[in-house]
C-alpha cells in the first residue's frame, strides 16, 4: 500500500472517532425556533411555598399576512399545562417583549406577568391563564398600534395600520392559538390588554371585534397621535349597544403623561352609561413598574380569579 495512504488512514480514523464522541457527549444542541423554554425568573414573593413555574414558549417569525411582516410571540402556559387536559382563558397582550423578562424589555423593565400568575396559581386564586404576548418593533409600533396617521418633526408621515393589526390578531393569531393550545375560545374567556399605544390598539380591537373579546385592559391610554379624533371615536363606539357584556379596565398613574387621556377615555365610557368598567389610579408613572402591579387587579375585575 502506498506510504502516503498508510499515513492518512489513521488520521481519518481519529477524526471520525472524535466526531462520533462529540455527538454522543453533546447531542444535537441546535435550538428550534419554536422551542419551549422554562421561565427562568425566580419569584421573590415569600408567600410562595411550592415555587411552581409556568412555561414560556417563544415563537419567532410568525407570519402576519395582514401586515406583510413577521412577529415574535411569547406564550405563557400555566404550571402543569403539559400534564393536564384543562382548557384555559386567553389574554392577548401587546409589547410582548416587556412582559416576562428584563433582558428582552425595551427599557429593562418588565410587567412580571409570569411571576404574578405563578403566585396566583400557588395561592389557589386561579387554575391558570394563557398569555399570548406579541412583540412590537420600534420601526412599526406607532403605525400598527394606532388608527390615525402620525407625522414627526421632519414632516414624515406614518400611515396608521391599526385596523390591519387588529385583523391580524383576530383572523390569523387567535385561530392559530385556538388550534394549537387548549383554550376556552368564547368571548367570556378572551381578553386583550395593552399599555400606552398598546392600550389604544387593544381598545380599538376590543371594540371592532366585540363578538371576540369580552374583556379590555387599557393601561395608560395614550391618545397623543390624534386626541380629538380618538375621543370622537370612543364617543361613537363605547356605547351600551356595541359594548354589551364587555368589561373594560382603565389604569393610569398621576405622574404619567397619559394620565389625563386615560381619565378622559374612562369619562367617555361613563357618560355613555357603560356599567361594567373600572378606573384605578395611584402615583405611578408611564412604565412597566407601574402597570405590572395592577395586572392582578385587572384580572380580578375580569372575574378571572377566584
Amino acid at each position: 500500500m502506498n506510504k502516503k495512504i498508510k499515513l492518512i488512514l489513521p488520521i481519518i480514523s481519529l477524526a471520525l472517532i472524535a466526531t462520533v464522541a462529540y455527538f454522543i457527549i453533546n447531542g444535537n444542541n441546535s435550538t428550534p425556533k419554536n422551542d419551549t423554554i422554562k421561565s427562568q425568573v425566580t419569584s421573590t414573593n415569600k408567600n410562595i411555598k411550592n415555587n411552581n413555574k409556568g412555561t414560556i414558549k417563544v415563537i419567532k417569525n410568525f407570519n402576519s399576512p395582514e401586515l406583510s411582516n413577521k412577529k415574535t410571540l411569547r406564550i405563557y402556559l400555566p404550571y402543569n399545562y403539559e400534564n393536564s387536559n384543562k382548557s384555559y382563558p386567553v389574554i392577548y397582550m401587546q409589547d410582548g417583549e416587556n412582559l416576562f423578562d428584563t433582558k428582552t424589555a425595551t427599557y429593562n423593565k418588565e410587567w412580571k406577568i409570569d411571576e404574578t400568575l405563578d403566585n396566583l396559581i400557588d395561592k389557589g386564586k386561579t387554575e391558570g391563564i394563557i398569555i399570548v404576548g406579541i412583540d412590537s418593533r420600534d420601526t412599526t409600533r406607532v403605525s400598527e398600534y394606532n388608527i390615525f396617521s402620525s407625522s414627526n418633526n421632519y414632516g414624515q408621515t406614518k400611515s396608521a395600520k391599526g385596523d390591519k393589526y387588529a385583523e391580524f390578531i383576530v383572523k390569523t393569531l387567535k385561530p392559530y392559538i385556538d388550534e394549537n393550545y387548549r383554550t376556552l375560545k368564547d368571548k367570556d374567556n378572551t381578553a386583550i390588554i395593552g399599555s400606552s399605544y398598546g392600550a389604544i390598539i387593544s381598545m380599538y380591537t376590543g371594540i371592532e371585534y366585540n363578538d371576540i373579546f369580552g374583556m379590555i385592559g387599557a393601561f395608560s391610554f395614550c391618545d397623543n397621535i390624534n386626541s380629538s379624533g380618538m375621543k370622537n371615536y370612543l364617543t361613537k363606539n363605547l356605547t351600551k349597544e356595541k359594548m354589551d357584556n364587555t368589561k373594560i379596565y382603565f389604569y393610569s398613574g398621576t405622574a404619567d403623561f397619559a394620565y389625563k387621556s386615560t381619565k378622559d377615555a374612562f369619562t367617555i365610557a361613563t357618560n355613555n352609561d357603560l356599567k361594567d368598567i373600572l378606573y384605578e389610579e395611584d402615583n405611578g408613572n408611564h412604565d412597566e413598574l407601574s402597570w405590572g402591579p395592577k395586572f392582578k387587579n385587572c384580572l380580578s375585575f375580569f372575574k378571572l380569579l377566584k
